[in-house]
C-alpha cells in the first residue's frame, strides 16, 4: 500500500481520491475546506 499526498478535494479531486482509496493506497490530503477532509475521513481512511 502506498500513502499518497493529495490536495484538492472539490468536484473532480473527490472522486479521484476515493478511487485512490478503493485501489489500496492511503491518502495525506488537504482542502481549504475542513468539511471536505471529514467527508473522505468518513468514507475511507486517511491522513490529514
Amino acid at each position: 500500500m502506498a500513502t499518497i499526498g493529495f490536495v484538492g478535494l472539490g468536484a473532480m479531486g473527490a472522486p479521484i481520491a476515493i478511487n485512490l482509496l478503493r485501489a489500496g493506497n492511503q491518502l495525506a490530503v488537504y482542502d481549504l475546506n475542513a468539511l471536505a477532509c471529514e467527508r473522505l475521513a468518513h468514507a475511507r481512511r486517511f491522513l490529514c
